[in-house]
């Protein structure tokens, strides 16, 4: 008779292991995300990198219960109908964004950590100057990234600011929660709108007529939402992500989406509300420890209002380049201050800076 597969040392077995001990354990680790896959153990990425826990490979049968365990009947309805179903699940009050679905035809699941609390300015490494947005009453501040550079951690930090500098009523549009606000000062309401464009106009017009101080829309869908963001700017504090890489890029694309014939208004508003622009990228630090935020900083002076009124955005970085004594920085001097500090490599510094050849004869001087 042979023998039944023995666990190897230090491999626990999953069978009997509740989910609630996997996120807790997701949660001490300080990871994002808990994945299960069949023919895997338990995945966590953690500070960007995934990490296998010291488990047995989950088998088909231990996956569904281990999953089934914590779904509604009607959850299981729709995971069979659909083959994915998405919710929150709260575990020893924390809150978690999960989503099951058929993989292969195993059951597979994803678990993300949300409704932690907001990271401070400080914290994150945004400039101090920043800060002092939780003074301003009316205007449009917009945070600019690719997927997955900050933007959202970067904006709540800024509302943390608020909230604990002034009273004001502040509502946030958000696809998911992901961080979780405690009235300090401010008062916070957090609207979850998830992906539809129409659920998000009809908010941002319902607010034109309530009473918020200062606005946070996670996403601007079209053009419909950013008409509405210019016209909430005016009387309103507005905070606004889009997916640009640079302030330059940021004016050129939120005018260009505009028709023609509107564009000009558009440049004289938009020179009018606009506040700051911060945009916002997390190069690997050289240590291999995790991820690190570079920052570039546009604040509105006259001279730039006057740029965006011209059209003559391209001149926009020379100014940028030099308001470092009112709270400005480019791109490349967030990154070169970061290499100097010893937390980028002079690989990673040149890979994310936006002109290559410009910091090879900058790193070159050092």
């Amino acid at each position: 008779m042979t023998n039944a597969p023995q666990t190897p040392p230090n491999v626990r077995p999953l069978a009997g292991v509740p989910i609630a001990h996997l996120l807790a354990l997701g949660v001490r680790l300080k990871a994002t995300n808990l994945h299960i896959a069949v023919g895997l153990p338990p995945v966590f990425r953690v500070r960007g990198k995934l990490l296998q826990a010291p488990f047995e490979p989950f088998d088909p049968a231990t996956a569904r219960q281990i999953v089934s365990d914590i779904l509604t009947p009607e959850q299981k309805r729709t995971l069979e109908l659909a083959r994915d179903v998405q919710f929150t699940h709260q575990s020893e009050a924390r809150l978690f964004r999960a989503s099951v679905f058929y993989d292969l035809g195993a059951i597979a699941a994803a678990f993300t950590l949300f409704g932690a609390p907001p990271l401070t300015v400080e914290v994150l490494g945004l400039p101090s100057d920043l800060e002092n947005v939780s003074r301003l009453t009316r205007g449009l501040i917009l945070v600019t990234g690719a997927n997955g550079s900050g933007k959202t951690s970067v904006v709540a930090a800024l509302l943390d600011a608020i909230n604990r500098g002034r009273s004001a009523r502040i509502v946030t549009l958000e696809k998911r929660v992901e961080y979780l606000h405690t009235n300090r000062l401010s008062l916070f309401e957090q609207r979850e709108i998830g992906d539809n464009p129409t659920d998000l106009s009809t908010a941002l017009r319902g607010l034109a007529k309530q009473d918020a101080d200062v606005i946070a829309v996670e996403t601007m869908y079209d053009l419909q939402t950013m008409r509405a963001v210019l016209d909430l700017a005016q009387d309103r504090l507005v905070f606004a992500q889009i997916a640009t890489v640079s302030a330059e890029s940021t004016v050129e694309r939120f005018i260009e989406s505009f028709p023609t014939e509107e564009q000009d208004a558009v440049r004289e508003q938009f020179a009018n509300v606009l506040c700051v622009i911060v945009s916002c990228q997390l190069p690997p630090r050289g240590d291999g420890s995790g991820r690190v935020g570079a920052y570039e900083v546009l604040i509105r002076t006259p001279a730039i209002a006057n740029l965006i009124r011209e059209g003559l955005t391209s001149h926009i970085m020379s100014h940028l380049q030099t308001g470092l004594s009112i709270g400005m920085q480019s791109m490349e001097n967030a990154l070169l201050n970061l290499h100097r500090a010893g937390i980028l490599s002079r690989e990673i510094t040149l890979a994310y800076s936006p002109n290559r050849s410009d910091m090879e004869t900058r790193l070159v001087a050092l």
